[in-house]
């Protein structure tokens, strides 16, 4: 029963044109999500290398050392990886979805898996999240 159910939601919802041939063609706000979700993992990269750059020039200056228990640079290039693999996945996974014209319901379902994703690296990396926030909102040194 649940099996059927399941089926039916991933199932090829695409017309076809007058000639009998399937259209399987991306719509513009499907290019739009995918096109969000690249320059997601542009920024994502810029930030992550920005914290790393900020967190070896404070810790090379013995400034605000203590303040940085939670966080390394090895923690950021993990933290950077896991989060670049979750959106190449989540473009594989809606671009398939909106091939089978299903795009708005590939759409709702990523936004439940990412606030489920979210509670969950929220409650396992609190201490980490709280010292990277920490790191942009500290003012680099001034060097002589």
């Amino acid at each position: 029963m649940i099996n059927l159910k399941l089926n039916e939601l991933f199932k090829n919802k695409c017309l076809y044109k007058k000639n009998g041939i399937r259209v399987n063609s991306l719509g513009f706000v499907s290019i739009l999500n995918i096109f969000f979700s690249v320059l997601f993992i542009i920024f994502n990269t810029y930030l992550n290398l920005y914290s790393i750059i900020k967190l070896k020039k404070l810790k090379n200056n013995d400034i605000y050392v203590n303040y940085f228990k939670h966080i390394s640079t090895t923690s950021i290039i993990l933290h950077y990886i896991k989060s670049t693999i979750l959106s190449i996945l989540e473009i594989i996974f809606f671009y398939n979805m909106a091939k089978m014209c299903r795009g708005f319901f590939g759409f709702l379902l990523l936004i439940i898996i990412s606030i489920i994703i979210y509670t969950i690296n929220n409650y396992i990396f609190s201490d980490f999240n709280k010292d990277l926030d920490l790191l942009f909102i500290t003012k680099p040194p001034i060097l002589p």
